[in-house]
């Protein structure tokens, strides 16, 4: 892989990371598993129409051909899950609603899982392992400290979509599947993060109140683009700069040494 390439995919895993947006961290199952959006749907097509995942999601399953068709896995039926639950919050998760935007019958449901908790925590472990476990590892793969930390920032300063995974997650914090997933997740960010800053050569108790500040911006701007969106800038431009200038490295250049 050249270098460009390799840039491409650790910016793409910064977005990720930090910019958590349901979109970014299933462009690999989307483009194998779903159609071009149109005015008209296919037939074979169930159409999700929500801001995070503006395309369609063929009905067909990835599994094995039973009767000419293919069946449904497990992994197909947590990716409608997380699907859906970005779409319409943690209560609208039930197995008959899932096998009706699949357009099966439960029995399919069962054969993978024993209830709707069991399928949870399967679902949420696979977006924890995208969206962080790997997205970690592909950031990694950049070596300067200070241009890890710099995706991340640009990724965090992006304009957040009105509805995502997280947003939802976040609202359905006191069930207990979610409530350690969402700590587990926010403790691996924010360690890496912290991370990054000690790289720069920051102090472990300033790396970990940029790091805590730097995670709580961005949950903070998920917040308020589903709580009152009205209230976020019309004018991006100057959003990005404002966040590195409070998030940002301390240059080792500038700073003075202890005396």
């Amino acid at each position: 892989m050249n270098p460009r390439s390799l840039l491409l995919l650790c910016a793409v895993s910064a977005g990720c990371l930090i910019f958590s947006v349901f979109a970014v961290t299933q462009l690999s199952h989307a483009s194998q598993t779903a159609a071009k959006p149109a005015s008209e749907p296919p037939a074979n097509v169930v159409r999700t129409d929500y801001p995070d995942w503006p395309i369609a999601m063929a009905r067909k399953g990835t599994g094995p051909k039973r009767l000419d068709e293919p069946t449904l896995t497990a992994a197909d039926w947590a990716e409608a899950a997380l699907q859906l639950i970005a779409e319409a919050g943690l209560g609208a998760l039930t197995v008959e609603a899932l096998a009706m935007r699949l357009g099966v019958t439960k029995g399919s449901f069962y054969w993978h899982f024993k209830g709707r908790s069991e399928l949870l925590a399967d679902a949420l472990g696979r977006w924890e392992q995208r969206a962080t476990t790997e997205a970690i590892t592909g950031l990694s793969a950049v070596t300067d400290a200070r241009q890890r930390l710099t995706l991340m920032l640009d990724a965090a300063s992006q304009p957040p979509r009105s509805r995502s995974l997280y947003a939802a997650l976040a609202e359905a914090a006191e069930d207990p599947i979610v409530r350690r997933v969402l700590n587990r997740v926010a403790s691996i960010r924010i360690d890496y993060l912290e991370k990054c800053y000690r790289d720069l050569g920051l102090a472990q108790s300033l790396a970990k109140s940029k790091a805590v500040f730097a995670y709580a911006t961005y949950r903070g701007l998920l917040q308020l683009a589903h709580e009152a969106p009205a209230v976020l800038p019309t004018d991006w431009s100057s959003y990005a700069p404002t966040v590195h200038e409070a998030l940002g490295s301390v240059s080792r250049a500038k700073r003075k040494p202890r005396r």
